[in-house]
């Protein structure tokens, strides 16, 4: 709620009311809308004071009648926790606390003030009364009405029947600053709040408010959150400034406490930045300022926040997915998976399970429960033996005691008939080869042999002198090797056939003669 007062030179003092107020109400949340801004401003502000930022001071009695709400001390230090929302915003602006006062009602006397007085506000949790000249303000006084409220002044939100004195102090200072109400029922300014909520964080509508009233030509980042992260390392994440288009960010961090020293560490383009190489069990605080490019310039800080590292195993595997390509029913390929700890306490893997029940007999996992010690590495080995000819797709669980406790591998694998075999003797080749097929002629059988240098997916087929496709003998991923495979004729005419190697750019081809 908001009253307003007029000094004039003379001791004649006009009073009027704005029809806006905290109301006792039951409200539903929104969600925060960005599209647009919806701020009101009473038409008055501080500006003529001066100062980069403008600085108001006030003072705090701790009069409230309630004892639930803490001691004197608990409710002025919510007070204050209330104004530093509104410094933290970044705009220049500033509120200071001087001190404290022993006055009751509010009355034009060259100080601004907080107080509770033991009566009915008419509908409202808290007034602010504000007495100007013109466009300028010369005082505000907030009153919080004690009579038929029960006040809450802890960190943790309010019972049911009770009231946040911080949340509706925060409230207040936006009337400090001359904001009126805002429309979005998830602003701080917004009319009402109910018993038993919270609303201690600024709306990006607040925020675009306080900057119309007390522009600052940087405005920092919002709303930095530091997360106790796990081994070594804390997630950090803010939100871009409300106005203004920054280039990037500068993270700085502390390692002795809220006040510093804090030292620049690391700068990103976008708004969320992980630390590493930290000392788990340790508390760590981080700040960030935005750079501007057009036109130049950097930011005063965000506000502060802090995390701590814990120590944990982290589980890294080496691939995210085993592709076996197709494989000759009854026969086996088996795969190699690595798995990592890059943490500082030993990884316990518990169990590796197929995601897909029915598929599980057809891989072999040679460890599904075992320990791997900080900074080393345990050897999987996975063998897939199709007995159908199908796709035989899924995923693999890795599960194990890291923050992220269960890890997930891509499998991709397929049985087929086509009899392609991988020599496990010779050379290793250095180039793609296509030999020619034995016996030739034939009736009806032969056997194609050819050579991978690099693992890559293979395509081999036979076609007529037509061009026609009268067989695929393979075609997925191979790894490096020497490979036969079987091609039965039976059914086709006697003829000039071709057999096609096709391995990404590279096409070879062969002549054979089917002669019966």
């Amino acid at each position: 709620m908001i009253s307003i007062s007029q000094q004039t030179h003379n001791p004649f003092r006009s009073r009027f009311r704005l029809a806006a107020f905290i109301a006792i109400a039951e409200i539903l949340a929104v969600g925060i809308m960005y599209f647009a801004f919806s701020y009101a401003l009473c038409g008055f502000d501080w500006n003529w004071m001066g100062g980069d930022p403008v600085t108001v001071d006030y003072k705090v009695n701790g009069n409230c009648l309630d004892a639930s709400a803490g001691n004197s001390q608990n409710q002025i230090a919510v007070i204050q926790l209330a104004h530093q929302t509104w410094n933290d915003a970044g705009a220049s602006f500033n509120f200071n606390y001087d001190g404290t006062h022993t006055h009751t009602n509010a009355s034009h006397n060259g100080s601004n003030e907080v107080m509770w007085r033991n009566a009915s506000g008419g509908g409202a949790l808290a007034t602010t009364n504000i007495w100007y000249i013109g466009n300028n303000i010369q005082e505000c006084d907030m009153v919080f009405w004690d009579s038929g409220i029960t006040w809450h002044g802890g960190s943790s939100a309010p019972p049911g029947n009770m009231f946040d004195i911080q949340s509706v102090a925060t409230h207040e200072f936006g009337h400090y600053l001359c904001l009126d109400h805002s429309s979005y029922a998830a602003a701080v300014m917004y009319y009402a709040i109910s018993s038993g909520m919270m609303k201690r964080d600024l709306h990006s509508d607040d925020i675009a408010g306080i900057f119309a009233l007390y522009p600052a030509p940087f405005p920092p980042p919002q709303n930095l959150i530091a997360t106790d992260g796990f081994d070594r390392q804390i997630p950090l994440n803010w939100s871009p400034p409300v106005v203004g288009n920054p280039v990037r960010y500068r993270i700085y961090r502390s390692s002795t406490g809220s006040g510093g020293p804090f030292n620049l560490i690391d700068s990103t383009a976008i708004t969320n930045y992980t630390d590493y190489g930290l000392i788990n069990g340790h508390t760590y605080w981080y700040k960030a300022k935005a750079v501007y490019a057009n036109p130049t310039g950097v930011s005063d800080f965000s506000n502060v926040d802090d995390g701590t590292p814990e120590a944990q195993p982290v589980i890294e595997a080496s691939t995210d997915t085993l592709d076996f390509g197709a494989v000759t029913l009854n026969q086996s390929r088996p795969l190699d998976l690595w798995i990592y700890n890059n943490g500082s306490l030993t990884l316990d893997v518990t169990d590796i399970l197929i995601n897909i029940p029915s598929l599980a007999p057809y891989f072999d996992i040679s460890s599904t429960a075992f320990t791997v010690a900080p900074d080393d590495s345990f050897l999987v080995i996975i063998t897939f033996t199709p007995t159908q000819e199908l796709p035989y797709n899924c995923a693999m669980g890795i599960f194990n005691n890291s923050q992220q406790n269960v890890v997930f591998v891509r499998i991709i694998a397929e049985g087929t008939t086509t009899g392609i075999t991988e020599s496990l003797t010779g050379p290793v080749p250095h180039s793609f080869q296509l030999h020619q097929n034995h016996p030739n002629p034939f009736n009806p059988q032969t056997n194609i042999e050819f050579s991978i240098p690099q693992t890559s997916n293979v395509n081999l087929s036979v076609f007529d002198i037509m061009g026609r496709n009268v067989g695929t003998l393979t075609n997925g991923l191979l790894r490096v090797g020497n490979y036969r495979v079987s091609w039965n004729a039976e059914g086709l005419p006697s003829g000039i056939y071709f057999s096609r190697l096709q391995a990404g750019s590279t096409v070879l081809t062969r002549k054979m003669i089917l002669l019966r």
